[in-house]
């Protein structure tokens, strides 16, 4: 399986001093292609140019790009110091849609009432509905899906849905396709309350359906989460200091972020994913500056090449 390699500046200088000849990006073309090559064109050399491009920039290149420019020895020694390296497996989809970061992540979380924010149609509802209520917190809960062709969409956002989970039974709004998702998916939908609003001003939420609702918001929860969605939203810093609202005094704030690295690499097949999915990838650094300054404590616990857990005291 490939894999793709984020460069120490020592190995980008090397690689920026290597020329694309024509006789480089053919060779570049057989090395990387995932099927047999019967002619290189002009636009598919064109391309390869384009992305090659990209590698001198800095960003990812996959190992066996760096044989055919590096050599094998050399490819071999930028990897051993490499800033990170992650297989093209777990590059198809953003980290959020993958289970065992979200298994990681629920695994850290202490509480019995948990608001999960900007939820989605994600794991953490289906994982901590197991042994606690979780309350999840959407402010596109209650737009309409809409059918667009062969796909259905949430209207009025950028937000695609599985077909065969619609399938399932009668999708009205995005909340439905939620629950439809987390039962398909074991959940113990008795423990899940669906709730609907603007994470910034989180105690006016509004209750949708699901587990018992909470007579107020106000101090209801003794612990949030918030599952990369932090990378997904405007205003991120205010929801920081909105949860105090709707937060018991010694809760938690579990948070996961993309790391700052993964902008380089190509997810779900783009070098240009932050652009193409709306989200923004920004250092922890800047959450813990923002979370100081909102009066909580900061506690990193994970650094890895696909997600960066921090875990926030009151």
């Amino acid at each position: 399986m490939e894999r793709y390699v984020l460069l120490s500046e020592r190995w980008l200088e090397r690689l920026r001093g290597v020329e694309l000849s024509r006789e480089v990006l053919e060779e570049l073309v057989l090395a990387t292609a995932s099927e047999p090559v019967v002619e290189i064109g002009e636009e598919v050399l064109a391309e390869v140019a384009e992305v090659a491009g990209l590698w001198r920039e800095g960003y990812a290149v996959p190992f066996s790009a760096l044989v055919e420019l590096l050599g094998r020895e050399g490819a071999e020694d930028a990897l051993r110091s490499a800033v990170a390296v992650i297989p093209e497996e777990e590059l198809v989809a953003e980290p959020d849609a993958s289970f065992e970061v979200a298994r990681e992540f629920c695994g850290l979380v202490r509480g019995e009432r948990v608001l999960d924010i900007g939820s989605g149609f994600g794991w953490v509802p289906v994982l901590l509905s197991q042994r606690c209520r979780v309350f999840a917190l959407d402010s596109a809960y209650d737009r309409r899906v809409v059918r667009e062709g062969e796909r259905l969409r949430v209207e009025g956002t950028n937000i695609v849905l599985s077909g065969w989970v619609a399938a399932l039974g009668e999708v009205r709004c995005y909340a439905d396709f939620a629950t439809l998702f987390w039962s398909a998916h074991g959940a113990r939908m008795e423990s899940i309350g669906v709730l609907c609003g603007d994470a910034r001003r989180a105690e006016d939420a509004r209750w949708v359906q699901g587990a018992e609702k909470p007579p107020s918001l106000r101090g209801f929860f003794d612990c949030a989460t918030a599952f990369f969605s932090f990378n997904h939203m405007e205003g991120w810093e205010e929801v920081l200091r909105s949860l105090k609202g709707v937060l018991a005094g010694n809760a938690r704030v579990y948070v996961a972020l993309y790391p700052e690295h993964l902008r380089f690499f190509p997810v779900k097949g783009t070098y240009r994913w932050e652009e193409e999915l709306g989200v923004r990838v920004f250092g922890r650094e800047e959450l813990v500056r923002c979370a100081e300054d909102a009066g909580y404590g900061v506690e990193v616990v994970r650094c890895g090449s696909l997600a960066e857990f921090v875990v926030l005291h009151r």
